[in-house]
């Protein structure tokens, strides 16, 4: 069963150690005070619109997995991304995360365990959980995060087919023909399109929700075209790199002290 895993549900995440974050209340900070803070720990860039009610936290991800294949070597990464979501969570209210990958609108995993459920959706979520993070199940309850995948179905099913037919050219060293290139170029167009759906379902969840700001950890090569549709959209935006975060925050241990 091949899958896009997210960052939040791949969870690297709540398997490392930390503890449930101490969530303050929804806006322990309005975006007005946030805005005029000095530059936040890990930022790397912002586009502030004065008149925007909202305000998205760009978190860029590197996956530890892509469809059946590990990449263990992006683990400690994501660990980083963790640490950086806790520390918005705890210090800025954030209590919206919009998730990438193919699990779609509102997640809840407060009832999620058992591998044997009848839900592919809960038995993908209950394997990583089992897998990954014996505690992973806290960054999906309801009472401390509202967690929504804000990709589009269609989009990333045909993400998925593309990216299969070009890993079976790779294994047959297709990749010098006409035909990888004619399905390379619809993959790039598919994540453009990827990007600008997930930016439109997860600005109409917060207005549908009332969530003035959200996290969004997503892969890092559809960061740009997130942050060109948000400013289209006139919406506020705080980009932090998470290494970068662990760096200023913890010296560059990817633990709390």
């Amino acid at each position: 069963m091949k899958k896009l895993i997210s960052l939040v549900l791949a969870l690297t995440l709540f398997g490392c150690g930390v503890n449930k974050p101490n969530i303050a209340p929804a806006q322990s900070k309005n975006i007005e005070n946030i805005i005029r803070d000095t530059k936040l720990l890990g930022e790397v860039g912002r586009s502030i619109n004065p008149k925007s009610d909202k305000l998205v936290y760009l978190i860029p991800d590197k996956h530890s997995k892509v469809g059946n294949v590990e990449i263990p070597e992006n683990e400690s990464y994501q660990e980083n991304v963790l640490l950086t979501m806790v520390h918005l969570a705890e210090n800025y209210g954030v209590k919206m995360i919009g998730t990438e990958g193919n699990l779609i609108g509102e997640i809840d995993g407060s009832g999620i365990s058992l591998p044997e459920s009848n839900s592919e959706k809960e038995y993908v979520l209950s394997e990583i959980f089992k897998k990954h993070a014996p505690h992973a199940l806290e960054i999906l309850d309801p009472e401390y995060f509202h967690t929504y995948g804000i990709e589009d179905s269609t989009l990333i099913n045909k993400a998925m087919k593309l990216n299969d037919r070009m890993l079976s050219m790779f294994e047959k060293d297709s990749t010098q023909t006409d035909e990888f290139s004619e399905i390379y170029g619809d993959f790039l167009r598919n994540a453009q399109q990827r990007s600008n759906a997930s930016i439109k379902n997860l600005l109409e969840e917060m207005d549908s929700k009332g969530y003035k700001s959200t996290m969004v950890p997503f892969g890092a090569d559809h960061l740009q075209d997130m942050k060109y549709e948000l400013v289209k959209k006139g919406v506020s935006l705080i980009e932090i790199d998470p290494e970068k975060f662990v760096q200023e925050q913890y010296g560059g241990k990817n633990e709390k002290k």
